[in-house]
C-alpha cells in the first residue's frame, strides 16, 4: 500500500509483541490491526486479516485514494 498509494498516505507498521504498551494505548485487541489517523485522530480500523483490495476499499471510504 505504502508503494502504490504513498503520495496519499503514510504506511507505519508496529511490531505488538515488541510494544505493548503503544498496543495499549491504542487498545489494539486483535491483529492485524490497521488503524487510520487524520490530524492526529482516529477516523477508522481495520481488524482481522483482509485482502489488499478490501483494506483499499474501506480506505477509500475515508481518505482519497
Amino acid at each position: 500500500l505504502s508503494e502504490k498509494y504513498g503520495s496519499k498516505l503514510k504506511v507505519c507498521k508496529l511490531d505488538a509483541d515488541n510494544n505493548q504498551q503503544a498496543a495499549a494505548d491504542h487498545q489494539i485487541t486483535g491483529l492485524p490491526c490497521c488503524i487510520v489517523f487524520k490530524g492526529g485522530q482516529e477516523i477508522t480500523r481495520i481488524v482481522g486479516f483482509r485482502s489488499e483490495y478490501a483494506i483499499v476499499e474501506e480506505l477509500k471510504k475515508v481518505i482519497e485514494l
